[in-house]
């Protein structure tokens, strides 16, 4: 005899966890008193500012037959709040009401002040944070819109005239090779003494290609400062430290048009340079 069997099809998973929250929500009775010790532990423990609170705070009130969880007494606690909201206090103390609701009355006024301050701080976190990205946008717009290479030059002098600077130029060539040069020394003359270079104390693994630009003066489109009967800022494109461009045009690959187009630079050995660092720490004496 063909023996029959029932097939149950499965929920969808949605639809099971509406069922186990409806169930949750059913089980659990709150009465007078449960609410009370609620409000009571949520304005000691003020779970709007920590939400882990809101999970010490189930745990607290927890019992043998009524299991709460953080979002239970979250949930719980909203509930009383918009109830609150939507009577009137006055009303209340008006109809002789007992001392379990005039102390609920009282505590929900303390919870709404608690959650309204949370909120306020928010606002003001937020508006603070906007204006603080606006400011820094308006900064980078204003440095970019002034910034010529005789400012900039002037920032670093006033950097390291002030205080002993050192000089680190971290390099990576498109293999991934990272190699530096470190320079125990570094600082910049003024706009008088026309930006000379003053480095020394090489060390490191790219190559000491600052060594002949020490002690010479900037060069831009508009002062050849060069030796050179020619201008490196025009055959380069791009202002720099005077440059031996005899040596320099029998390089011919990507780290001599990389070199000269940057006013503090160096090399990798018969390499170009993929990205390049330049950070200048003050020395540690």
């Amino acid at each position: 005899m063909l023996k029959l069997t029932s097939l149950r099809v499965p929920f969808a998973d949605a639809e099971m966890n509406a069922i186990t929250d409806f169930n949750r929500k059913k089980q659990i009775r709150f009465k007078s008193i449960d609410d009370i010790k609620l409000l009571r532990e949520v304005v000691a423990n003020n779970p709007f500012k920590n939400k882990g609170k809101w999970t010490e705070i189930a745990e607290s009130l927890s019992k043998p037959g009524f299991i709460l969880d953080g979002r239970r007494v979250r949930e719980r606690t909203q509930l009383l709040i918009d109830q609150h909201r939507r009577e009137n206090a006055e009303n209340i103390k008006a109809s002789g009401t007992d001392e379990v609701v005039e102390e609920k009355t009282t505590l929900l006024d303390e919870i709404l002040e608690l959650r309204e301050e949370d909120e306020r701080v928010k606002r003001e976190e937020k508006d603070k944070k906007e204006k603080t990205e606006n400011m820094g946008k308006e900064i980078r717009k204003r440095a970019l819109e002034c910034l010529t290479p005789q400012k900039g030059n002037d920032i670093i002098h006033q950097i390291t005239a002030n205080k002993n600077h050192e000089l680190l130029i971290v390099m990576e060539d498109f293999d991934q090779t990272v190699r530096y040069a470190h320079y125990g020394t570094f600082f910049i003359g003024n706009e008088n003494e026309k930006y000379k270079l003053n480095v020394t104390g090489y060390s490191g693994t790219a190559g000491d290609s600052l060594a002949f630009h020490n002690g010479l003066p900037f060069s831009t489109y508009d002062q050849d400062n060069d030796s050179d009967s020619r201008n490196c800022a025009v055959i380069y494109k791009g202002n720099c430290y005077p440059v031996n461009t005899e040596e320099s045009d029998e390089d011919k690959g990507i780290n001599s048009r990389l070199r000269h187009r940057n006013s503090i630079s160096t090399t990798l050995p018969g390499r170009g340079q993929e990205s390049a660092q330049h950070q200048l720490p003050p020395t540690a004496f």
